[in-house]
This record gives C-alpha cells, structure tokens and sequence, in this order.
C-alpha cells in the first residue's frame, strides 16, 4: 500500500510539472475544475493498473522461487510473422504487447511513431509484434485476436494503431466500429474471431515471450536478422525512450 501511495503522489508530481511546463497562463486558467476532476480520474485507473501489475510481479517473483530457470533462446524464429518494414531490411524489433497496457500504449503513441520515420520507412529495421495479453486486461485477448484478424484481411497494423487508440474502450463496440473503419467482411471477421488457431497463435506468442523472460509489458527484443531468426538479440524492457532504441539499432548496424 506504501508503494501504491509513492507511486500516486508521483504521478501527481509529473501531471502538475508537465502542466506548468507548457503554459504561461494563470494558474486559475489552467487549473478548471472539470480538467482537474478528468485528470484525477485518469491517474486513478493507472493506479488501478499498477495494483494489478503489482500483485501479478509479485506472484510471478513466488513462481520463480519455486521453478528452476529456463535456458532462454538464444534467437528468435520470425518466418510466417506479420512484419512491418522492407523485405530487404538486416534488423528488426519484436515487441511483446498488451493491447489494455498503459505503458504499451505510451510506447505506441510516443517511440513508435519516430522509429517507423527513422528506422522502418527508410528500410533499415523490420517490426514485428508479439501478443502478450496479460491475464488482468479483461479485453487484451479479445483485442489481440482482433489484430490477427484483421491481419487476415491486409489490416494487422492499421487494426495495431486503432486498438491502441481506443485502448480505455475495448470491447464489441469498438471491434464492430474497426470492422467498419476498415472494411472489412464481417462474416469472415466474425468467423476469424472463433478460430481455434489463431487463440493458439496467441498462446504460441506468450509461451515464447516466457521462455525468454517476459513477464510483463511491453518488452522488446531488438537484433539482426539471419535466415529468419533474429541474432545477436538486445532486450529493452518497458517504455524505453526512442533514444534507447537507437542507441541499440546504431551499435548493431555497425556489427552488420
């Protein structure tokens, strides 16, 4: 519970620097009391989220206590992946991601936007994404087979960026509104949806973030790419900056 209360009175001491770092206004023009209530509310479900993840480290850290380690792979396979990226490209990123995750939705809408301009639209990294839906985000699961179902249709990484978008509102509706957004056929959406193998695929991602010690996120594997596996791999746990990423991309790409 102390843990939880540092956290709050820090999140509060970010919100109010971030706020009078970006205006000169008076402080009674900034500080309405609708913004403030939104603001409170909003720091209230992170702190929600942090609970959670909380207690889920915690049990992870028991199970660890009682398991024998697991020898990590050393690669990782990327054939029969979506990638995002030239086909030509000799390094690539595989994130492991929760579609409800407040810090894979941090990553998605502040660091992937400028690696995408800098690293994959110019042809140097591929981007792979790995599904990792924690077991308490209620509407991760359903939002990671939305992905890949979407992907089915063309769709993977436009559906990647409308879910993050919409991260506080997943659900039917939301699901119903990306299949019009995009397009979609909806039978075969819906169909999808209820397909054994791709809730397999969804195991198959997590089984292999475990293997190589993902247990909450996002995390990030970032190495070369040779004969479809990724080598001389470099993990990044959490929402790193972007210049932590190029800092990585820059030291392998001159091992190339």
């Amino acid at each position: 519970m102390n843990f939880i209360k540092v956290v709050l009175v820090s999140l509060i001491s970010a919100f109010v620097i971030l706020g009078c770092s970006q205006s000169n206004e008076p402080l009674q023009e900034q500080w309405k009391s609708d913004e403030v209530f939104l603001q409170i509310t909003e720091l209230r479900k992170e702190v929600a989220s942090l609970r959670q993840e909380l207690k889920f480290l915690k049990a992870n850290t028991l199970n660890k206590k009682s398991t024998p380690p697991r020898q990590l792979i050393k690669s990782f396979p990327l054939a029969e992946q979506v990638a995002l990226g030239d086909e030509d490209a000799e390094l690539a990123i595989v994130e492991f991601s929760d579609y409800q995750c407040p810090y894979c939705v941090r990553h998605a809408k502040q660091v992937y936007p400028d690696l995408k301009k800098n690293f994959i639209d110019t042809g140097k990294v591929k981007y792979f994404i790995r599904n990792f839906p924690l077991s308490f985000h209620a509407k991760a699961r359903d939002a990671a087979i939305v992905a890949e179902c979407s992907g089915k249709q063309g769709k993977q990484w436009d559906a990647h960026e409308y879910l993050f978008n919409n991260s506080r509102q997943l659900g039917d509706d939301t699901f119903n509104k990306l299949v019009e957004e995009f397009s979609l056929d909806k039978k075969q959406f819906n169909l999808c949806r209820k397909d054994k193998s791709i809730s397999a695929k969804i195991d198959a991602d997590m089984i292999l973030g475990q293997q190589n010690g993902v247990s909450g996120t996002p995390k990030f594997f970032i190495g070369r790419i040779k004969n479809d596996r990724l080598i001389d791999v470099v993990p990044l746990n959490g929402a790193q900056p972007y210049k932590a990423f190029e800092r990585v991309i820059n030291a392998l790409d001159k091992k190339s």
